[in-house]
């Protein structure tokens, strides 16, 4: 079980005691051998753990799909832009024909509006519709905005223009837009997912290597930015932008889980489908809600009787 093969353990308990597992006393037993296989994995050292995560996600298919699901989320927060938009405001800005002094504005007003987005997403979204229609609707608005950037930086032609244009003023408000939707999509979802989906035992390591996979992704995107606008005119990181946000919208409308009133346990179950069908599957209703919280009681209270009679053995 510390090698992540759960079920040959179980298997080999079941085999050792020959019983076939029916017996409520076994499944409270296991249950607690699990915990504290788990409790043991989390002291392991970092190098012990990726190994330990490693060899279950090659021995089980869910925790296996859970750390792919995970890596997919930081590219697409990655790919979607928004982050290297933040990083080249004044550069994108001055290329659509702002001045110094628009440029300075709407650098600020896009960082307030990216703010006040994400802590409206928090403290009142989040919790009233969950985030997965919410990062399809900020998925979309980003596609949208993107792909009106990449083509009015592709036919736009501000060399002799002394001010802005009707359709550069366009591309100032989509990219206002674009904030709004990164605020309510991608922003505040590549960090929370993997703790509201990842068991206690893997949720440690599977954060360390996504987000250390997420800052390489992101220190070689905006490194290579610049590059591209010159090489490829003003809207050549808008066309990738465009593309992966698009393909991120579909991949969320099947692939994302509604995670809103669902335990860890039954979240992390959903991995066990396939992946097409894992957006589809319904958030629990409050009478489902209710029941599982009672599961997770009795569980509880299986636990702290059986510490008890531990106890009372020893005296």
């Amino acid at each position: 079980m510390m090698r992540g093969r759960a079920e040959d353990g179980r298997q080999s308990i079941l085999k050792a005691r020959g019983i076939d597992g029916n017996e409520s006393y076994f499944s409270r037993e296991y249950e607690a051998l699990r915990g504290r296989v788990d409790a043991t994995a989390e002291s392991l050292s970092a190098w012990q753990s990726t190994k330990s995560l490693l060899g279950t996600c090659i021995n089980d298919p869910p925790t296996r799909k859970m750390l792919l699901f995970v890596m997919i989320v930081q590219t697409f927060f990655i790919m979607s832009g928004g982050n290297s938009i933040t990083y080249y405001a004044p550069t994108i800005l001055e290329s659509i024909g702002l001045n110094s002094n628009q440029v300075l504005l709407f650098s600020a007003v896009y960082g307030m509006i990216k703010v006040a987005s994400v802590l409206f997403y928090a403290f009142y979204l989040t919790d009233r519709f969950g985030r997965h229609p919410l990062l399809i609707i900020g998925s979309s608005m980003n596609t949208g905005c993107l792909l009106y950037l990449a083509v009015y930086l592709g036919v736009a032609d501000i060399s002799g223009s002394t001010s802005p244009s009707p359709a550069a003023w366009i591309a100032i408000v989509a990219i206002c837009i674009f904030a709004i939707g990164y605020g309510f999509g991608w922003a505040p979802v590549f960090s929370l997912t993997a703790s509201e989906i990842c068991p206690t035992s893997t949720r440690g390591t599977v954060v360390t290597i996504a987000f250390i996979y997420q800052n390489l992704l992101n220190f070689a995107i905006t490194r290579g930015f610049p590059s591209m606008t010159v090489d490829m005119h003003a809207w050549g990181p808008f066309a990738p932008f465009t593309a992966f946000a698009g393909c991120a919208t579909v991949w969320v409308f099947f692939a994302f889980p509604a995670c809103k009133g669902r335990s860890m346990a039954s979240a992390g179950a959903l991995f066990s489908l396939p992946w097409y069908k894992i957006g589809f599957v319904k958030p629990p209703t409050a009478e489902g809600q209710a029941a599982e919280r009672h599961v997770d009681l009795e569980k509880a209270s299986s636990s702290e009787h059986e510490e008890h009679v531990v106890g009372e053995g020893h005296k």
